[in-house]
């Protein structure tokens, strides 16, 4: 996921992605109340659920398909062809 403000990658600063977060780079923020997500480099604030939406939208993009529902038909037909499975959200 990118920040679209700025294009920084974003990345995740729970105790089970810290680790993957590569060096020099900044894990997004959270706001005090944490309801929303902060850019490490431009600091576009914005709720999470804003966040989630972005990510789903360039995922259904990414993958040529309107609808979550779309994505799974097309992972599953992926599958079953025993292609490598399809770009998913989160």
């Amino acid at each position: 996921m990118f920040c679209p403000n700025c294009g920084y990658e974003m990345f995740c600063p729970c105790d089970n992605c810290i680790d993957d977060v590569p060096d020099g780079m900044m894990p997004h923020g959270w706001t005090e109340d944490g309801n929303g997500i902060i850019c490490a480099n431009c600091e576009l604030t914005a709720s999470a659920d804003w966040w989630e939406e972005l990510e789903i939208d360039v995922v259904l993009k990414v993958n040529k398909v309107t609808s979550l529902d779309e994505l799974a038909e097309k992972i599953a037909v992926e599958e079953k062809r025993g292609e490598q499975p399809t770009e998913t959200p989160g």
